[in-house]
């Protein structure tokens, strides 16, 4: 049967890399942070599908030192609560591989998509589970895996985990900004703010 035209698939993909065991700027992990987030968005979604009869799907990857589908596109929202809250960090940070598990659980079909990035914005590890310490190297990368998602009609959203005034160790602002905008249509928000997207 036809979709709602107005139906939206929703990709979250989790950093569950070490760093997001730090602190936010609000005291909680990172992590923690971002599955507060990823929650509220799920609850949104849920939301609408209950109040709207739509049948949103959501999928959710996760990366460290490679990327994971921790739950492939469902209307099950639930299921994806227990995913979700079984996440955890440890290991380095597999940025550009995370991105593009998370654009390839997306079917070709039309319908919005909007994949949302929860990150602290620091990769370490380049594409395919590459050795490149080349920093500079590994963010390009990303940047042009959210060029070809928006090229692909995948809006990039990015949203951040850290506390700014630990500066760039704990947080890539810029980088995150870049990330989304290089999809065209994506947009950045911080932690407190990812209940506005």
């Amino acid at each position: 049967h036809e979709q709602l035209t107005g139906s939206t698939d929703t990709v979250l993909v989790f950093d569950t890399s070490g760093s997001m065991t730090d602190p936010d700027s609000s005291g909680i992990s990172k992590i923690e942070a971002a599955q507060r987030a990823g929650l509220q968005i799920l609850n949104v979604i849920e939301a609408e599908n209950v109040a709207l009869g739509a049948s949103n799907q959501i999928g959710i990857a996760s990366y460290n030192y490679a990327a994971y589908v921790d739950g492939p596109l469902t209307t099950d929202i639930a299921l994806l609560r227990d995913t979700l809250l079984g996440l955890s960090a440890n290991g380095r940070t597999a940025m550009a591989d995370g991105l593009q598990t998370g654009m390839n659980l997306f079917s070709s079909g039309s319908g919005n998509k909007v994949l949302i990035l929860l990150s602290d914005g620091l990769p370490n590890i380049s594409l395919n589970s590459g050795s490149s310490q080349d920093y500079d190297y590994i963010k390009q990368q990303v940047i042009d895996l959210a060029t070809q998602a928006g090229q692909q009609n995948i809006c990039v959203n990015t949203v951040g985990f850290g506390d700014p005034n630990q500066g760039s160790d704990s947080i890539d602002e810029d980088f995150l900004r870049a990330v989304a905008s290089a999809s065209g249509c994506g947009k950045y928000y911080s932690a407190l703010d990812a209940i506005e997207l």
